[in-house]
């Protein structure tokens, strides 16, 4: 089966496989996966973050597919999501924890922008403007407003695996921070995230990278299922992850997440 990697999938990909998915299935997925699971862990610290910085109210989420962050987000305000895909977004209402779920095109900006919190997982990297996105949602918003973003991270990672995920690009931290900067938002917080996953993630990209050369590009984005135990344990690694974030900077990882703030 072909389905969205740690690391998102593209809109396309994403509406050709939910197609033949069962709701129940997919959300069960979503809810258990390691990977899902392990990385909310470090959205809760911040959002811990993005809560001392100032009051949040309401909360949106760009590009919510059908809603795996809803639970969470939803601890921090009142949610709406935003999601093109019609059977994504049918999904994420149908999980009743957002106030509203919007099927539009999130990049399109064209809907009431009246929100503490913007956040936007793995969205940044599917947009070829990613720099007039981040212009245009600065102009949309005041001043003080929060953005709570994640990328992949590491560009010399790039290959195979990320045109099949219709990446645009992966993300270096200092080239993330300025691009943040030079469209009106100050990062208050960032990290890398998946550091102990990052040796086996060089191993197979390099792998990747060799086939392609041999004509046999990878054409499947793994799904992560594991066996149970190991999935709890991946968790576990995660959620360590998360906690050595607040308290050191991982110094490398798959994975990066900012929070900025509207200048």
């Amino acid at each position: 089966m072909v389905q969205q990697s740690p690391e998102a999938g593209a809109p396309a990909l994403r509406d050709h496989v939910n197609e033949f998915i069962d709701d129940a299935a997919a959300v069960a997925f979503e809810d258990t996966v390691w990977w899902y699971v392990g990385r909310r862990a470090i959205l809760r610290q911040f959002l811990e973050r993005a809560r001392r910085e100032r009051p949040i109210g309401r909360i949106i989420e760009l590009g919510c597919g059908s809603g795996p962050h809803f639970d969470l987000l939803r601890q921090y305000g009142e949610l709406t999501g935003v999601e093109h895909s019609p059977i994504l977004a049918a999904r994420a209402s149908a999980r009743g924890t957002a106030a509203a779920v919007l099927a539009r095109d999130c990049t399109a900006l064209d809907f009431p922008h009246d929100f503490d919190l913007t956040c936007a997982f793995d969205v940044l990297e599917h947009i070829a403007d990613d720099r007039g996105f981040l212009q245009r949602l600065r102009q949309r918003v005041a001043a003080e407003h929060l953005l709570l973003l994640s990328v992949p991270a590491c560009p010399f990672l790039y290959g195979p695996h990320d045109r099949l995920l219709h990446h645009h690009r992966r993300y270096a931290k200092r080239a993330l921070r300025r691009l943040l900067d030079e469209t009106g938002w100050s990062v208050l917080s960032d990290s890398f995230f998946m550091t102990a996953l990052f040796p086996a993630a060089v191993a197979t990209r390099l792998v990747d990278r060799v086939m392609a050369a041999l004509g046999r590009e990878r054409h499947s984005v793994e799904l992560g299922v594991v066996p149970d135990r190991l999935n709890g344990w991946l968790v576990r690694v995660l959620e360590t992850e998360a906690a050595l974030s607040a308290a050191v900077p991982l110094p490398i990882g798959l994975w990066l997440v900012a929070l900025a703030r509207a200048r």
